[in-house]
């Protein structure tokens, strides 16, 4: 249960990396410094964190730090490996036969938590990945009813890991 001093301090950095405070990727200060700053208890600090870490807005790497944003895409790093073991057409057949599936099995396993962090994550960012995903989480307004292919597409936007079991979470 978060505290009247967590909620300050999530406030506060909450407007900070709305404001640009805090840029994408901005390593944030310790808990210790934070704590010392805001004039709040650790714990106060831990439990912001942890709920800004629950909306998607930051990260953390043991031993590294707390980061604004999301942690780095590990596929990039893998498809620059291979791009020289394989052409684009290869690609497309592996995507054509993949995507659908996982679109599917995230459509089947969402939850109604699923599509409101969607909307939550949606409705926190700027970046045109944002304004995508609020169109196709508008057109999807009727859901269940809506059409599948817009539901596919927005669950293949936000949260296919765990809506397919993959993830850790």
């Amino acid at each position: 249960m978060i505290n009247d001093s967590a909620n300050l301090v999530q406030a506060r950095l909450l407007g900070m990396i709305e404001q640009g405070g805090l840029p994408a990727d901005a390593r944030l200060p310790t808990e210790r410094d934070l704590s010392e700053k805001l004039g709040v208890g650790r714990s106060s600090v831990r439990l912001a964190l942890e709920a800004l870490m629950a909306k998607g807005l930051i990260w953390r790497q043991q031993g590294k730090g707390t980061f604004v944003g999301q942690p780095p895409d590990k596929t990039q790093v893998l498809a620059a490996e291979i791009v020289g073991e394989t052409n684009f057409a290869e690609i497309m057949a592996a995507r054509i036969c993949i995507e659908p599936t996982l679109a599917a099995m995230s459509a089947r396993n969402v939850l109604p938590a699923d599509v409101a962090r969607m909307r939550d994550l949606a409705s926190l960012r700027s970046n045109s990945f944002a304004v995508r995903c609020s169109r196709t989480l508008r057109a999807c307004a009727t859901w269940p009813a809506a059409p599948l292919k817009p539901q596919t597409q927005i669950l293949s936007n936000f949260g296919t890991a765990r809506s397919t079991g993959l993830s850790r979470d």
